[in-house]
């Protein structure tokens, strides 16, 4: 099997790193819409339609397709969110040898869910609300930053990926 990985980061992506990630995408959309196809014709809970009074689960997989066009993006944001855990999981490591090490995600200024000090005193505690705040926010990022999406579409899926970020803290 090749060897994909692209040394240097993003920014130096081979020709070899990106055709495997466009090979990705394309089965990627494949499998997705003959998934919508299925669920189309048979419906997520056996009706004739999915029951989503909200028409959220359409707004997903429009958010999907959208992001798997592109996949370069796709990419940059996913080794971004691997270089951040990354850079965690050195600070914490440094934490636990007894070394000073600022943080690589702290919380909003008001933001009470991380107000008592074992939030930051606690080194396990620590790793957990950096983790989360990582992936909170890489979360957010991703569900922002696809283009292609009508504006209706686009506040859904802000909407539903927030209450579901906010839901895992």
């Amino acid at each position: 099997m090749a060897d994909h990985r692209s040394p240097g980061g993003p920014e130096k992506m081979t020709p070899e790193f990106t055709e495997a990630i466009a090979e990705i995408a394309e089965k990627s959309q494949r499998i997705m819409r003959e998934f919508l196809d299925h669920h189309s014709r048979n419906g997520a809970n056996g009706l004739a339609t999915p029951f989503d009074p909200l028409n959220v689960t359409q707004a997903f997989f429009d958010f999907g397709a959208q992001m798997l066009a592109d996949p370069v993006r796709l990419a940059h944001a996913h080794m971004g969110l691997w270089q951040g855990y990354f850079e965690l999981w050195q600070s914490t490591a440094r934490r636990m040898m007894g070394d000073a090490a600022e943080p690589i995600a702290a919380p909003e200024p008001g933001d009470r869910r991380f107000r008592d000090p074992a939030w930051q005193e606690n080194i396990i505690f620590d790793f957990i609300k950096q983790s989360y705040l990582l992936s909170s926010r890489w979360l957010m990022r991703l569900a922002n930053d696809v283009d292609g999406l009508d504006e209706q579409t686009a506040r859904k899926v802000d909407f539903f990926t927030r209450q579901f970020a906010d839901a895992l803290a």
